[in-house]
């Protein structure tokens, strides 16, 4: 039960892991990761009460029949084998065979650990102690208090230099009968059959068990790195800590430490028959090679591959270094978010074109053929931090079909929130000129923004950053005359007016706000007919609206962001600018008259009004201009 229930939870099977790979980091289905640990939690319960309470002699398992039993000696279970539910996991535990949080929960509750635990503790002390010699100011690892541990004064595998040299350039200790025994590693296999073990079990091959070895190595060194990078002893001795101190301890300490580092890294050929070699140097990674990703992701957070790099290769060196892993199907989709959030910390300046170049055509083809929607994310998100007032970049993605691209990953009815957002952020970078936005439209983009408002204009409360951000492309796409004269052919303005009317000032939507009077400004200028559909059509009220969100801007609102009166201010000038174009209709302005504009826009102009804003007090001005050019009467409106 317990081997069946802890693979099912611990280790999912094929059709869960591609879940998990797909759908499991988004935000929508992260809490889908609390049930699986509270089931595993309950299932180690269990399994530790039964096999307390049962010899691990004595528990058989009955042979099950195929066909229907034909003598009462048939019915009688048949003893196939004695094995306790202890020796399956510890056999398991011997093996590798778990993951590092399945081999934390066993040590945590119940002091279980593979045998070769005894190995890391010791090279842990090593570590430990060479850190300590150096007497570092400061302390950054707090090697003393942590080597008086009571870890460290039980038994462990004592690792002296001469030893650390064989470890890290031959696998005689890893391989050794104490913890590499080939009858007791088929023992084991066969425990461990319903696992899938890769171990030849049954070979005599020398081939196969050279290749049982080498990739025997490459779990141990994986489990090595995962205890050092906080399985040991927390957040209080990682990896990272490791990474510091290399700039400031001795050249010696240095390259025994940048060695353990390399044999972590473990950069080696894809043919696990062949020999690993450490060499202490970190360059680019061969296509025919592979490498320990965990170790590889802690590395490149914390900027060591970056400095090892750029000390021969310069930032284009590293920015060739991740082009190479991100171009590679073997590389993990955890692996390429590591290092997206990586390169969006990178400081390239001006002059390193070649390097913005490199790695923007290599995020766009993670997009082109990569399937994972945290990663497409990421990778979205990383373009629009290179792309950023990048011309000449933003032409070459172009010449490469980004456009279609983009816009087939906005999706409605496949992509997540988050994907459409940014991936809605990353066109607004793209359409800063005219002849972007033709490329664009040639790609079908108006239809496709048109798509997605449809589907999320009636929940503006729950997607109002996607709403706010798809027309904010909406109105850039509309600035192309025949794309604004074709939207108003579509149910687009409706969707905007709707728009319009859900998404008040006062609710927290006035970026949504914003953007639909932008958008409604530049779709009605010049269109005396689009001028009175907006202001007297389907929401006879937009125009009292406007006045209303003005006010609320110019004289109500308190909220503590960082320029208050600019940023109303700005927000107030485009409502103003909608105001001042619908009123060119004389329908439109006579509507204005009734509503006694004039005294509502010269309050916000008086003096003693709170507002001191010249461009506000112009934008006011053009209102009563163009009320007054459209009705020739109220000549109150120009007393001021």
């Amino acid at each position: 039960t317990f081997d069946v229930l802890l693979d099912s939870v611990v280790q999912p099977g094929a059709r869960d892991q591609e879940f998990v790979k797909g759908k499991l980091w988004t935000r929508r289905h992260r809490n889908l990761l609390k049930p699986r640990r509270i089931l595993m939690d309950h299932v180690l319960d269990i399994v530790t009460a039964a096999a307390n309470s049962i010899s691990s002699t004595q528990v058989t398992f009955p042979k099950l029949a195929a066909t229907e039993p034909d003598s009462e000696e048939d019915e009688k279970p048949a003893v196939k084998d004695r094995t306790g539910v202890k020796e399956i996991v510890q056999a398991k535990l011997d093996l590798l065979q778990y993951d590092s949080q399945t081999i934390a929960t066993l040590w945590r509750r119940y002091r279980m650990a593979p045998k070769i635990r005894q190995v890391v503790v010791g090279l842990a002390k090593c570590i430990l102690e060479m850190v300590e010699k150096e007497k570092l100011r400061g302390d950054v690892v707090a090697a003393s208090v942590l080597l008086a541990e009571p870890e460290f004064q039980s038994e462990h595998h004592s690792i002296d230099a001469e030893e650390l040299n064989s470890l890290l350039r031959s696998d005689k200790l890893l391989c050794s009968p104490e913890y590499f025994n080939i009858p007791e590693i088929r023992r084991k296999s066969r425990l461990a059959e319903a696992d899938g073990t890769a171990f030849h079990a049954n070979s005599d091959n020398k081939e196969d068990i050279a290749k049982d070895k080498n990739e025997w190595v490459c779990r141990v060194a994986l489990y090595f790195a995962q205890a050092l990078d906080g399985g040991l002893f927390g957040p209080r001795f990682t990896l990272s800590h490791i990474i510091e101190v290399l700039p400031v301890v001795s050249a010696q300490t240095e390259s025994s430490l940048s060695m353990i580092l390399s044999w972590l890294l473990h950069v080696r050929n894809s043919d696990m028959k062949s020999t690993f070699v450490v060499t202490g140097e970190f360059k680019h990674i061969g296509p025919d090679e592979q490498c320990n990703e965990f170790v590889m992701g802690a590395l490149l957070e914390d900027g060591f591959i970056q400095s090892q790099v750029q000390r021969r290769e310069r930032k284009i060196g590293f920015a060739m270094y991740c082009q190479a892993m991100l171009a590679r199907e073997t590389v993990s989709a955890r692996l390429k978010i590591t290092i997206c959030r990586v390169v969006m910390r990178l400081n390239l300046t001006e002059g390193d074109q070649d390097a913005k170049e490199c790695l923007g055509l290599a995020l766009m083809e993670v997009l082109r053929y990569s399937t994972h929607p945290l990663l497409r994310v990421y990778a979205t998100a990383t373009l629009i931090n290179l792309t950023e007032r990048q011309e000449a970049l933003k032409l070459r993605l172009f010449t490469m079909g980004i456009a279609k691209l983009v816009v087939e990953m906005l999706d409605p009815m496949q992509g997540d929130d988050d994907q459409l957002y940014y991936g809605l952020t990353l066109l607004m970078n793209l359409s800063s000129e005219s002849r972007y936005r033709v490329l664009l439209v040639g790609a079908s983009l108006p239809m496709r923004l048109v798509q997605i408002l449809k589907g999320a204009y009636n929940q503006v409360r729950h997607r109002g950053r996607v709403v706010a951000r798809c027309i904010a492309v909406l109105a850039q796409m509309v600035m192309v005359t025949e794309q604004r004269d074709m939207l108003a052919n579509t149910p687009c303005l409706d969707l905007l007016l709707h728009v319009h009317g859900n998404s008040e000032p006062s609710t927290g939507l006035g970026e949504l706000r914003k953007n639909t009077n932008l958008c409604l400004t530049r779709m009605v200028a010049g269109s005396v007919p689009l001028m009175i559909r907006v202001g007297l059509g389907y929401r006879a009220f937009v125009v009292m609206g406007l006045i209303t969100e003005v006010e609320f801007y110019l004289l109500k609102h308190k909220a503590p962001i960082p320029n208050p009166k600019r940023a109303h201010a700005g927000a107030a000038q485009v409502a103003l600018r909608l105001l001042e174009c619908l009123a060119e209709s004389p329908d439109v302005a006579h509507r204005l008259v009734a509503t006694k504009i004039g005294p509502r826009l010269r309050c916000l102009t008086a003096e003693g009004t709170p507002l001191e804003n010249q461009e506000v007090h112009a934008a006011v001005r053009n209102v009563f201009m163009a009320v007054f050019k459209a009705t020739k009467v109220r000549p109150e409106f120009t007393q001021e």
